[in-house]
């Protein structure tokens, strides 16, 4: 791998590495928080917003418990009109805008067993039966009768059980205008004999309105849910009075069971009308008595939920990469002011190599002495290993060239020594056969002498012999 390639890829991997280690944490720990700090104020908005639900809700059970006490103190006072109960309902009406109607049903005869006397008079059905119910049409009041309460299964439970009871929506039509209603219903209860309903019909109109108040994103929206999960206010008419999505299969009915224990939660689910999965956040909505629990809940996309930490997220990482994309280009002209600075030096190194120590005044090298920093320094020493290099050269030629006269003179002297060796050589050759001559004549004399000794001892022998 290249100097230039080194430089930049192993600087920008570490740059790269830190930064997105970096920015890997703080985008985690960003979204985190920001989750928590939007969820937290969504909870807070559900908690608000079913307080003030659950508020209506038990003014309205306690106001039916008042309708059913006060119909009974009346029918056991003695002194029974029908026309003050009549006003008593007319009183609960037009003091609380959010009640639709506020009725009662009584048993035959059971208000003041004079049926007979009250046929078809207001607030008195064909037969005289008491079932006078007072609704609101704008500021205005009206009286009517309560038809076909037998066939009414609200009715017939509160008859049998002689306990409270709070329907599902029921629309119907008031005055020609559409209506969309919850009931809540109380026993009128006399020495233990049921005698009839006392009612208050809460408008949905009144749930909605609260909703509108709440700003969820761009398609965030409320609901308010009873104890089955079944819709009671929704932004889409044809979700009312159907079950949510959530609260299907076993899932669905762990989330019931939420419900039902009264517990605030949130997870994430399908949504039926959004057709996305959404956040849902479920705060508890409490009756006062009543051992029945609702629910109010916020459903956001989970996209814009987050929509802020997104559009941080993606501006950090622009950021991030723009900062990378600049230290690239950092690196890379820096690098390549580096390795420039290195390749010519590189150069000069190898026409030194080579034994070339010229330089034109425009190389490069010539260019960085004046350069205070480490590649100044390098090319002034180079220029003075040049220098140095050249003056070893001079001074090597010329020890070169007394080498050379040296030699000539040894070489001229050679020859007289070779030129006198060969004399020598042939002056000892003379010897060597003056010497070989004399030897033989000395072995010869030598010989002489061994026979003349040989006769001297013969000649000892013959004079022995003589003498003796």
């Amino acid at each position: 791998m290249k100097l230039r390639t080194r430089l930049i890829f192993l600087n920008l991997g570490i740059i790269i590495l830190i930064s997105g280690g970096s920015l890997g944490y703080l985008l985690f720990s960003t979204y985190s928080t920001i989750k928590e700090e939007t969820t937290q104020k969504i909870q807070l908005q559900a908690k608000t917003i079913s307080s003030e639900m659950e508020a209506m809700l038990n003014e309205a059970v306690q106001d039916a418990k008042a309708v059913s006490n006060t119909f009974k103190y009346i029918k056991m006072s003695g002194s029974v009109e029908r026309s003050v109960g009549i006003n008593l309902l007319e009183e609960l009406v037009k003091n609380n805008e959010n009640y639709a109607y506020a009725w009662a049903a009584w048993e035959p005869n059971a208000f003041d067993s004079k049926d007979s006397n009250y046929k078809d008079s207001p607030g008195s059905d064909s037969e005289g039966r008491f079932m006078p119910c007072i609704g609101k049409l704008g500021d205005d009041l009206l009286l009517g009768t309560i038809k076909n309460i037998e066939d009414n299964k609200y009715y017939q439970q509160v008859k049998s059980t002689h306990k409270s009871c709070i329907t599902e929506p029921i629309t119907y039509d008031l005055e020609g205008k559409p209506m969309t209603s919850i009931t809540f219903c109380e026993p009128i209860i006399i020495d233990g004999k049921f005698c009839g309903v006392g009612g208050i019909d809460i408008s949905l109109e009144s749930f909605t309105l609260i909703n509108s108040t709440i700003q969820l994103f761009d398609n965030g929206f409320g609901r308010l849910l009873n104890e089955q999960g079944i819709v009671l206010t929704h932004p889409e008419d044809d979700r009312i009075n159907k079950i949510g999505g959530e609260f299907e299969g076993e899932r669905g009915q762990n989330n019931l069971l939420k419900i039902a224990e009264g517990k605030s939660f949130n997870n994430i689910s399908w949504s039926e009308s959004l057709s996305k999965d959404v956040y849902k956040f479920y705060e508890p909505i409490h009756f006062k008595g009543m051992n029945l629990n609702w629910t109010y809940s916020i459903i956001v996309p989970i996209n814009e939920m987050m929509a802020d930490v997104t559009n941080l997220i993606i501006l950090l990482v622009c950021i991030v990469f723009v900062g990378i994309l600049v230290m690239a280009f950092v690196l890379y002209f820096n690098s390549q002011y580096v390795v420039k600075s290195v390749v010519s030096l590189s150069d000069g190194i190898s026409r030194m190599a080579n034994y070339n120590l010229t330089y034109q005044k425009n190389h490069q090298v010539v260019k960085y002495l004046k350069r205070k920093d480490e590649i100044g320094d390098i090319s002034r020493s180079m220029v003075k290993m040049r220098n140095n290099f050249y003056d070893l050269l001079m001074k090597v030629q010329d020890s070169a060239s007394l080498v050379s006269s040296s030699s000539q003179q040894l070489n001229a002297t050679a020859e007289e020594v070779s030129m006198s060796a060969d004399e020598v050589a042939n002056t000892v050759q003379s010897l060597a056969d003056g010497a070989l001559e004399q030897a033989n004549e000395t072995e010869s004399g030598a010989h002489q002498i061994n026979e003349l000794g040989d006769l001297i001892n013969s000649n000892n022998t013959s004079m022995e012999e003589v003498v003796s």
